[in-house]
């Protein structure tokens, strides 16, 4: 009933010593064995002063001013879906997808001090029905976005316009099934991992 967030300053041995928990302003899924079933439900800034959390059982989003291990609420929005369980940031864009029901992508604007501005008409549904998605990421330049549906072993990739709307989806099939995790890595080049013990990589070619 109260989502937290636990920070830690790491010693130079790699050791670890807590400071603080900070409530996120909403819920978080319960469950003991990867409840939220997603890679990127926490995401920092590049420069490393703005910090965004999924609530998921509330729905909401939540960002942080980030000083040193310590964390200051600084906005709580509605995910513009159900479930929101990942996250990704290029700018001041940032993207969350909701995996209740069917699944779905909602964009937003993040101010210098974090507060989020729901981008109109930039939600996009998934592939199809019950996709269990589990990871979003920007390419390096900001130009597409990609989701990873777990259920139906895909890759959809969307086009990100100037106004951070998205176009339709193009799906792509896994040559393995159930992906999971999805990174670009600094020559665009999309890698997925699955639960399969495998890794794919793609080329984006629009």
């Amino acid at each position: 009933n109260d989502n937290q967030i636990k920070s830690y300053l790491r010693g130079e041995d790699g050791s670890l010593q807590w400071v603080a928990s900070t409530a996120t302003g909403g819920n978080g899924s319960g469950g003991t064995i990867d409840p939220l079933h997603s890679q990127g439900s926490l995401r920092i800034s590049p420069d490393h002063h703005l910090l965004f959390a999924v609530n998921a059982a509330s729905g909401t989003v939540s960002s942080f001013l980030v000083n040193g291990p310590h964390l200051a609420l600084a906005d709580t929005v509605n995910s513009g879906g159900a479930f929101p369980s990942a996250l990704t940031l290029s700018g001041n864009l940032l993207y969350v997808v909701n995996s209740g029901g069917n699944g779905n992508v909602t964009g937003f604007r993040v101010s210098p001090d974090g507060h989020l501005q729901s981008i109109p008409h930039s939600s996009r549904n998934l592939s199809g029905t019950s996709t269990s998605p589990t990871a979003v990421e920007f390419s390096p330049n900001g130009q597409f976005l990609a989701v990873v549906e777990s259920s139906t072993s895909k890759v959809d990739l969307f086009r990100v316009f100037a106004n951070g709307t998205l176009s339709d989806l193009v799906a792509n099939s896994t040559p393995e099934p159930s992906p999971f995790a999805a990174l670009f890595a600094p020559n665009g080049t999309l890698i997925v991992a699955g639960t399969a013990n495998t890794i794919s990589s793609f080329a984006v070619n629009w």
